[in-house]
């Protein structure tokens, strides 16, 4: 559940309201249709202001525009599995005056010394790994959706398993086979 943003005429009638003294802040926010949180945090930024549209926050200024991140939301929807590399490239070729990077487009938690050295290590025993790992972009209920699963075949180049049983006397006899349960029994 996220915030709701409360308008400048809530604002107003939540200040006016406090000011006229004569109900309480749980009345106040069923009056106005906010929280008493937000009814409490209101007047407190009041007395501390005296100001009551919203503030500029601190922090960095947002580099893309809603426009920036609708076109790259439109190309990764139109290929789930582009890579960031690629996407901050087709971005750069079409809107020249904003630069961005891979770093823009997601954040890397910081890592300690011995975070750093478990990574590379793992990395290091799976250097010669031949397979190749696809990264896909979509929303968590179209998880099944064709367009984002990879075909894979099941049982592919044989298999093996174990046939066994136990009982209340302790273990049966096992036996290991390849092939269909069914070519055991025969």
């Amino acid at each position: 559940m996220g915030k709701k943003k409360v308008s400048e005429s809530q604002t107003w009638q939540i200040i006016c309201l406090l000011k006229d003294k004569t109900k309480s802040q749980q009345e106040i926010a069923d009056l106005v249709g906010v929280s008493r949180k937000c009814v409490i945090t209101t007047k407190r930024n009041y007395e501390k202001k005296s100001v009551v549209k919203e503030l500029p926050r601190s922090g960095r200024p947002r580099k893309l525009t809603s426009r920036d991140e609708s076109y790259i939301f439109r190309k990764v929807r139109i290929n789930p599995t582009t890579s960031y590399r690629q996407l901050t490239f087709d971005f750069s070729s079409k809107f020249p005056n904003v630069t961005v990077s891979k770093d823009t487009a997601i954040k890397k938690p910081l890592l300690t010394v011995l975070d750093r050295s478990k990574r590379l290590k793992w990395c290091k025993e799976r250097q010669r790994w031949t397979g190749q790992k696809v990264f896909v972009k979509r929303f968590a209920n179209e998880k099944y959706h064709p367009k984002f699963c990879l075909p894979k075949l099941q049982n592919v180049g044989g298999s093996v398993g174990i046939c066994g049983c136990i009982n209340y006397r302790g273990t049966g006899c096992c036996s290991i086979y390849t092939g269909n349960l069914i070519n055991l029994c025969t």
